[in-house]
C-alpha cells in the first residue's frame, strides 16, 4: 500500500454501543501521528482518521495515542513503514484495528524483540494465544 502519512485529515472519536456518540474533533493538515498525539486527550477508545481536502496544523501535546486508519487496520509493520522517517514508535493497541503511536520507546529491547517475534508468528498464520501455554 502506497500511503502518504502527511495530508489533510478529518478526525473523529470512536462511537460505541453504550450510547456514546461519535465526536467530530476537526479537520487537520499534517502528519497523522502528530495530529493523533495532539488529540490524544480527546479520544475515549481510539481516534479515526479520514483523508480529506482542507485543514489546520497541530503540534503534539501527549506522548502516545491509539489510532486507526481503516485501510491499514492494526498492521504494525505497515505503520512502521509509513512512518520510517518520523520520530515515533508503533506498538500494539487493545482497541479494534488500532495501533498506538508513541513519541518515545516505552518498552525494553527484550520486549521489542518479543513483539517482533510475536508479529512474525502472526504473519505466518500461527495462533499466538495457543502457543503461549507451551512457553
Amino acid at each position: 500500500m502506497n500511503f502518504n502519512p502527511y495530508g489533510v485529515w478529518e478526525v473523529t472519536t470512536e462511537g460505541d454501543c453504550e450510547g456514546r456518540s461519535i465526536t467530530h474533533l476537526g479537520t487537520f493538515t499534517g502528519y497523522f501521528d502528530v495530529i493523533a498525539l495532539n488529540l490524544a486527550k480527546s479520544c475515549y477508545y481510539t481516534l479515526d482518521f479520514k483523508r480529506i481536502d482542507i485543514g489546520n496544523n497541530l503540534v503534539p501535546t501527549k506522548n502516545e495515542v491509539s489510532v486507526r486508519i481503516w485501510e491499514m487496520g492494526n498492521n504494525i509493520k505497515q505503520y512502521e513503514q509509513l512512518l520510517t522517517d518520523r520520530d515515533v514508535y508503533i506498538k500494539e493497541s487493545k482497541f479494534f484495528k488500532s495501533v498506538i503511536i508513541c513519541t518515545n520507546n516505552p518498552i525494553s529491547e527484550e520486549e521489542a524483540e518479543a513483539l517482533k517475534a510475536r508479529n512474525l508468528l502472526i504473519e505466518k498464520g500461527f495462533d499466538v494465544e495457543s502457543i503461549k501455554k507451551y512457553i
